[in-house]
């Protein structure tokens, strides 16, 4: 069959004050070897120069288009290009502004979702780069599940992951093609979110199909300067996140049973064990640096770890 030469995949940039970036972004996206795109670049109020380099490129190239508004967060501007897209349009891509799109990345992503029809999202692994671009070697997006007797990240072969992958914040991210009739149905992004926004969404998604993970590595992801303390005293803005889903009801009961499942699970089993594994390299950088400010986090982080199996589940 021979490709219609309207866009079949809308790439969705949600960019504040990405200026430093946002070039390598777009050059990502018009490296495709997939040529039926479209890519939507919204500022999101940004005081640098993003609007002006994203015209640019719009200007050199039609596939490539430029909304603009006042600050509201991401959820807002990637539902707001979502809603902008032609109607032509199969799939949708939410890059972040300062990672990068490999070649390949829209065209297997789409032979997925249209080989498979019971997917509803098609994520991939990543390869790490640094704030400067150098390659840093290739990354992990974890899954993990309950297993006995410790939970378990998926196997790469493991194509298929669950909601509860989801649930306990891992899997989630910005490397994942969605299928648009899915997206539309559950009303995108929850623009009340503007932390754990992807998660989220992973949540939905996995709800209504199902969601999977290659092996390959389609995305380059930019590291940002920061240790493992701050990244955990940062864990935090989820909580937003786990009020809603403390409380979601699904009208379908097998998948209200899935989310029940879920919930006990990451209260009672993921959150202490996550704790510990934070704590114990607090503890690690505490021994280096000897800075009190770490002892102090790994000792909430021990008390929060024996007193979350004993708390009513999203209580603590």
């Amino acid at each position: 069959m021979t490709e219609s030469k309207q866009p079949s995949v809308a790439v969705i940039i949600a960019a504040y004050n990405a200026a430093k970036y946002l070039a390598d972004a777009l050059a990502s996206v018009r490296s495709q070897t997939f040529p039926n795109w479209e890519c939507w670049v919204v500022d999101d109020g940004s005081t640098d120069d993003t609007q002006r380099i994203a015209e640019e490129w719009a200007e050199s190239d039609p596939r490539f288009k430029v909304l603009a508004q006042q600050n509201a967060g991401p959820g807002a501007a990637r539902n707001r290009a979502l809603r902008a897209c032609s109607p032509s349009v199969e799939a949708c891509w939410f890059l972040d502004a300062d990672d990068l799109l490999k070649p390949a990345a829209l065209e297997r992503c789409l032979q997925i979702l249209r080989e498979r029809p019971e997917v509803v999202t098609v994520g991939t692994q990543f390869e790490r780069i640094a704030e400067d671009g150098t390659p840093l070697g290739p990354g992990h997006r974890s899954r993990y599940v309950p297993a006995f007797p410790l939970p378990r990240d998926l196997r790469a072969d493991e194509l298929e992951t669950p909601f509860v992958a989801f649930y306990c914040v891992t899997g989630m991210g910005p490397f994942a093609l969605h299928r648009r009739s899915v997206l539309d149905r559950i009303g995108g992004y929850d623009e009340r979110l503007w932390s754990h926004e992807d998660a989220d969404l992973f949540c939905r998604m996995a709800l209504e199909g199902c969601v999977i993970y290659l092996p390959e590595r389609l995305y380059a992801k930019r590291e940002m300067p920061g240790t493992l303390t701050q990244v955990g005293q940062q864990r935090g803005g989820g909580d937003a996140f786990h009020r809603k889903w403390r409380d979601y009801q699904h009208h379908d009961p097998r998948r209200q049973a899935e989310i029940d499942r879920a919930k006990r699970y990451y209260y009672k089993v993921h959150v202490p064990l996550r704790d510990l594994k934070v704590a114990r390299k607090a503890l690690m950088e505490f021994v280096i640096s000897r800075d009190p400010s770490k002892l102090r986090f790994a000792a909430r982080l021990l008390l929060h770890a024996a007193a979350s199996p004993f708390a009513p589940p999203g209580r603590i």
